[in-house]
């Protein structure tokens, strides 16, 4: 059985993690797949051979252990549709077990909430269950960079003696390794910034690194050799994407689903990049639900301490993080990345995505 990694956490950085996987992978066939409607048929041509001439093949599968999670909706462990689940997941599971050791099989998990295990998990359970001395391991990377260097680790690392899976979580990225991972950023885009101007751009876009590297690149174009200042940020990082982010969000919890779309439509007819805006309110959405890990009697600057957000970023979404809940938040937070892969794929226009995720969202509200 070849190892099988599982990879869940800030949806950044899997995205860094596929990228460099990608560019790190030379020779090597990739191999990527969908989980949602993998069958064992289509595993096994992946996983029984190698290429001619090569010596290794990644098999990439996209949401494979979250949805083969136990009760994953209701009726999922018992009836119809939880046997479908379990039967499915034992025909993976076998051809997995069968499957050359020197195949690299990487499942990219996006929102997987809660850490699988043989209990909570069907495919592990099969796993377990052909292969009792099946190994499960885990790990949580909390620095920026290391999804570069664990997509090199997992190319070089050989097959494993005995069945084993490696769960890894990336950590939800905090302040200060965001702005040493945009220092590093700057330097490789050749922006140089004049002193505390960084920071500025930083309080001006969230600790969203995607939006990060946009305004990067942005600023390089602009800039060219001169430093960029404070003035610089002003006038060219609005705040309009984030600042919109929040007046969506707001209409989500008034479940006023008429003026979110005609906002977003306001929006499109201005310019603005539907992936930004994806992205911005999955960074507020993540905010939100920091914001509700705290006390709704701390100070200002005990949460500030505590979640490393700017005050004003606090004073906008502290109300919103108390209205929407834990359960709606992190409902929408699932949503928004499914939307996010969708619009990647072309699966999905992602105006029309967004329009829906709204009406989806403000819906919830009135139920």
């Amino acid at each position: 059985m070849p190892r099988l990694w599982i990879l869940a956490g800030d949806d950044y950085s899997l995205e860094l993690f596929s990228r460099e996987l990608q560019r790190a992978s030379g020779a090597d066939e990739i191999v990527s797949l969908d989980g949602r409607e993998l069958k064992a048929a289509d595993l096994v041509p992946h996983l029984l051979s190698l290429p001619m001439f090569s010596a290794h093949r990644v098999v990439l599968i996209r949401r494979l252990i979250g949805l083969t999670a136990k009760g994953r909706r209701t009726g999922d462990d018992d009836g119809p549709t939880g046997s479908r689940g379990r039967t499915r997941a034992r025909e993976l599971a076998t051809v997995l077990v069968q499957a050359d050791p020197r195949v690299v099989v990487i499942a990219i998990e996006p929102g997987l909430d809660r850490e699988p295990s043989p209990e909570n998990n069907w495919l592990l359970a099969e796993l377990k269950g052909l292969a009792p001395e099946l190994r499960l391991s885990r790990q949580v990377l909390e620095d920026a960079d290391e999804p570069l260097a664990l997509a090199r680790a997992v190319l070089e690392a050989g097959p494993a003696d005995t069945p084993e899976v490696v769960i890894i979580r990336f950590a939800p990225t905090g302040p200060d390794s965001v702005l040493r991972w945009a220092r590093r950023r700057a330097r490789e885009a050749g922006v140089e910034f004049s002193p505390g101007t960084l920071e500025s751009l930083l309080e001006r876009v969230g600790y969203d690194r995607r939006l990060i590297d946009l305004e990067l690149e942005k600023l390089a174009l602009y800039a060219g050799p001169e430093r960029v200042t404070r003035e610089d940020i002003r006038q060219l990082v609005v705040e309009t994407v984030p600042v919109s982010a929040f007046d969506l969000l707001g209409l989500v919890v008034e479940g006023d689903g008429a003026r979110a779309v005609k906002l977003i439509r306001q929006l499109r007819r201005e310019g603005e990049n539907p992936q930004n805006i994806i992205g911005a309110l999955a960074w507020s959405l993540r905010a939100l639900r920091l914001l509700q890990t705290q006390s709704l009697r701390a100070e200002l600057t005990e949460v500030q301490q505590a979640t490393g957000l700017y005050p004003g970023q606090i004073r906008q979404l502290l109300p919103l993080a108390r209205q929407l809940g834990i359960r709606r938040t992190e409902q929408a937070l699932n949503d928004l990345l499914e939307l996010d892969w969708q619009a990647k794929t072309g699966q999905v226009d992602p105006w029309l995505g967004l329009e829906l995720w709204l009406v989806t969202q403000t819906a919830a509200r009135r139920a």
